[in-house]
């Protein structure tokens, strides 16, 4: 049996889950905003209110990003910190692969998810037929055109919050090219996460004591 906490944080909120093997026993949940002061609490209270203690966790798994820098840092501080403190062992999962792997599907070869980055920026993983995934942050108007241009006759089915935000963008660039489903996916769920961590676990790889966030936007004087 294995027994570990899934942490998913999105845009609005972050997410404690429980797990049993693949199976969600119980979840907490806070705003974004509220990370920093109940991140420990939470953890807390879901553990006893499941008679669970922090010895009996086989390892923590967390989305490492993209995301929003302020709660992703709380995040990945946190997970640090109790890892050092208990050597509860972490395992990271790239948000982006989660999203993508989660929504697969054969009917739509061509998708890329596009996750705000703020400042008219986006985060995005392409997918595509025989490649492997793309992924990245530029310019959502540049994105655009180069994506026009690398496929210019086949449709394109768009995912994420990014999509969301630019979609007056995406149809006038791409018309009925492109695919916004209803509803949209805005991030991938904490059952994805941990998914992905159990398998990592079962194989026993990406296990460390220390997380560092991915996909962090380089300052405008570092890409000179």
């Amino acid at each position: 049996m294995t027994t570990f906490i899934s942490i998913q944080n999105t845009y609005q909120i972050l997410e404690l889950g429980l797990f049993d093997n693949s199976t969600l026993i119980d979840k907490r949940y806070t705003k974004n905003q509220q990370a920093s002061k109940e991140f420990i609490s939470l953890l807390y209270d879901l553990l006893k209110h499941n008679k669970t203690s922090l010895q009996e966790l086989s390892c923590m798994v967390v989305n490492q990003g993209p995301g929003p820098f302020s709660t992703l840092r709380v995040v990945i501080s946190s997970v640090n910190g109790i890892s050092f403190a208990t050597n509860i062992p972490l395992i990271g999962i790239d948000g982006l692969d989660a999203f993508i792997m989660q929504y697969s599907d054969t009917a739509y070869p061509y998708t890329i998810v596009l996750l705000n980055a703020f400042n008219f920026d986006v985060y995005f993983a392409l997918q595509q037929p025989g490649k492997p995934l793309t992924k990245g942050y530029k310019k959502i108007d540049q994105l655009l055109h180069e994506l026009a241009t690398l496929i210019p006759d086949q449709s394109i089915r768009f995912l994420g919050n990014g999509t969301k935000l630019y979609q007056d963008k995406i149809e006038t660039q791409f018309n009925e090219q492109a695919y916004i489903p209803f509803p949209l996916p805005h991030n991938c769920s904490i059952e994805q996460i941990a998914h992905m961590g159990l398998q990592k676990w079962k194989k026993q790889e990406g296990i460390t004591n220390q997380l560092l966030p991915l996909h962090l936007k380089q300052h405008p004087r570092q890409q000179q």
